[in-house]
């Protein structure tokens, strides 16, 4: 086989591997609207997503892998978005464009912030905000307590309906949590 087919099929292995995983990663995310995370198995989200169990298991080790990769993406887009919270002076601004994109993604936040699913959140958000290993002790302190207060409050918005403001909660957040990462 010529190096020109060769290529073209590995891009489209790479392109069908993308797909299943997002597939499967919808797939999870719709169930978890229709029943709890215990209850779901993965022929379900097989099933649901339209691929095999064995292409599940060439993309995800577990159901819970699956969960975490949810999450880690999300959360990743938020930081891809509007940059790291850990690399310049944290403003107002971008306190406000992360309440203003969980609030647009409330459905998906809302699911994922329930008291069953907390731990995963937790450890997800922590896995991104620990991911750089060249800072010292006092900056991994920091970044556990600040990361920790944020998520405890971005989390309570969400379970209270997210009636607080958008405004007032970036306020609060620059005011309390940014000092924390100075």
């Amino acid at each position: 086989m010529s190096g020109d087919r060769m290529s073209g099929l590995n891009r489209h292995n790479k392109t069908l591997n993308n797909t299943l995983r997002e597939s499967i990663q919808e797939a999870l995310v719709l169930l978890l609207k229709e029943k709890s995370y215990a209850d779901i198995t993965i022929s379900e989200i097989c099933r649901k997503a339209g691929f095999s169990r064995t292409g599940f298991y060439s993309n995800y080790s577990s159901k819970d892998d699956v969960f975490y990769r949810v999450l880690y993406s999300a959360l990743d887009e938020i930081t891809t978005r509007l940059g790291s919270p850990f690399s310049k002076k944290l403003s107002i601004e971008w306190y406000e464009n992360v309440f203003k994109i969980i609030k647009d993604n409330a459905d998906f936040f809302s699911l994922v912030s329930k008291e069953d699913y907390y731990g995963m959140f937790y450890s997800s958000f922590n896995k991104i905000i620990m991911e750089q290993n060249d800072f010292g002790e006092k900056e991994r302190y920091s970044r556990l307590i600040w990361g920790g207060g944020f998520l405890n409050i971005v989390i309570f918005w969400l379970n209270s309906g997210m009636t607080e403001p958008v405004g007032n909660l970036a306020e609060y957040c620059h005011k309390k949590l940014s000092p924390i990462l100075l």
